[in-house]
């Protein structure tokens, strides 16, 4: 990703803001990816968000699909809060290779 962090700042209730990110594959394979949100702060002073508090307030324009080999893809991240709530968070980009690879196996007794 082209960020270690991005922050929103303060954004008033019911308010959007956009801010992007760019994913870059420069191996020479297509990779699946798959986009999501996940708690970044687990202490006695953080009320982290339920799951469905965070798809509520943040979207992606891009969830999940192909990125093609050597090549990049900028992603829309939008925050619209719904109440004052301070979000601690990762966006996490799991890669999986377009095709399994596979072995075939033959033989004979």
């Amino acid at each position: 990703m082209s960020h270690e962090e991005i922050d929103f700042k303060t954004v008033k209730i019911g308010e959007q803001r956009k801010l992007q990110v760019t994913l870059k594959n420069s191996s020479s394979c297509a990779f699946f990816l798959d986009l999501q949100f996940k708690n970044n702060r687990f202490d006695d002073n953080y009320q982290p968000p339920t799951e469905s508090q965070i798809l509520s307030v943040f979207g992606l324009d891009f969830r999940e699909g192909i990125l093609p080999a050597n090549s990049q893809l900028t992603v829309g991240i939008f925050f619209t809060p719904s109440d004052v709530q301070k979000y601690d968070l990762k966006l996490i980009a799991t890669a999986k290779e377009k095709v399994p690879n596979n072995t075939g196996l033959k033989g004979r007794g």
